[in-house]
């Protein structure tokens, strides 16, 4: 059986722990490995981690050879394998993991990176893609979980305690932050030139996607662009009650699916019967949510329209629906939230409070 110690060291930077594992003659990998902590809490948090480990006869952590980048990879392979699973993760995933296995993280073993490792690639990730703080901390986030969630399914060893000692320094720097509210909500003007653009491109026979349309829907239904396209299926939606059922909508703060009946209006309905129909199982708007994004991106840039995204339009139809009586547990379920906390933090934008007519009387 392997023999775990721990071991003082008194070194010119101070006092350090050093956890040293040796590979007894019957274990299945002939090896010894060690690692420094700077307290004492650490390093027997580690000692008891690494014995519960042999002790299950989990040898991960001996590996030598598993890099952060293959462990990633092999991660995201076991994720995406499994079409519910992958569900549950950030829609970027793919996109955030690639970035970190071509970062200075890559070759470096699971369990030894530190603070410093993270902070490095962090920077040179934003460096290279020019990302915001807030982009940077959603990276952060994905990671940590990607860690976490990789130890737990997989039996690897990252060392997670390297993000949490890199994010206060991180914040400290500015390269991450707490997303900022955005305030942005479509006006009438913009609303205006945004059709006639699209109509032209309809003219000239450049669009294949139906943009006015769903733009439309968006603000009818306050739904997700993700949600709309591709997601929708002609059998969720009831000709004779007219009434759409949404279900599995995102939640960050709720893995349970969650389900929206909705009684479209004469708008709405008109929209959906424009769009191709096919089979139950067939999508009511069959375009793809990239292309969409495309879309809407060209023409912000050919309108010079600046910061609009089409997830404003979202906020824009709550805000809408809110100012015009629709009462706040309304907009909330509409729009698919837990409650109106969201609404009110994130979603209703430039609303008037309004004081009544009568002055206030003192008695």
């Amino acid at each position: 059986m392997a023999t775990i110690s721990i071991e003082p060291q008194v070194l010119k930077s101070g006092m350090s722990y050093k956890v040293r594992m040796r590979a007894g003659k019957k274990d299945p990998l002939k090896r010894s490995m060690s690692r420094t902590f700077k307290t004492k809490l650490k390093a027997e948090r580690f000692a008891k981690s690494i014995r519960a480990q042999i002790e299950a006869r989990d040898y991960g952590f001996l590996l030598p050879d598993l890099a952060v980048g293959d462990a990633l990879e092999q991660f995201q392979s076991y994720v995406f394998a499994d079409e519910e699973m992958a569900s549950q993760y950030n829609k970027n995933l793919p996109t955030i993991i690639k970035r970190f296995i071509d970062s200075s993280l890559a070759d470096l073993p699971i369990d030894l990176i530190g603070s410093h490792d993270i902070t490095k690639s962090m920077k040179d990730i934003q460096k290279q893609y020019q990302l915001s703080p807030s982009t940077m901390g959603g990276y952060l986030s994905v990671l940590s979980t990607v860690f976490t969630d990789a130890n737990a399914l997989l039996g690897f060893n990252f060392n997670i305690d390297a993000i949490r000692d890199a994010r206060p320094t991180l914040n400290r720097v500015g390269v991450i932050s707490k997303s900022h509210a955005r305030h942005r909500v479509l006006s009438l003007k913009e609303l205006n030139d945004i059709t006639e653009y699209y109509e032209s491109m309809d003219m000239r026979g450049r669009s294949s996607i139906p943009m006015i349309d769903i733009m439309w829907f968006a603000l009818y239904v306050c739904m997700r662009q993700g949600e709309i396209c591709q997601k929708l299926k002609w059998q969720d939606y009831d000709e004779t009650t007219h009434i759409l059922t949404v279900d599995k909508r995102k939640d960050p703060n709720d893995s349970k699916n969650k389900i929206t009946k909705i009684t479209l209006n004469a708008a709405a309905i008109a929209i959906i019967n424009k769009m191709p129909k096919g089979k139950p199982t067939d999508p009511i708007f069959p375009f793809n949510p990239k292309s969409v994004s495309t879309s809407w991106t060209k023409a912000m840039k050919a309108l010079d329209i600046d910061d609009l995204h089409f997830h404003d339009l979202r906020a824009t139809g709550s805000s809408e629906l809110y100012k015009y009586g629709m009462d706040l547990y309304g907009v909330s379920k509409l729009a698919g939230h837990s409650s109106a906390k969201m609404q009110l933090t994130h979603y209703l934008r430039s609303i008037p409070v309004v004081l009544p007519e009568d002055h206030i009387k003192l008695n």
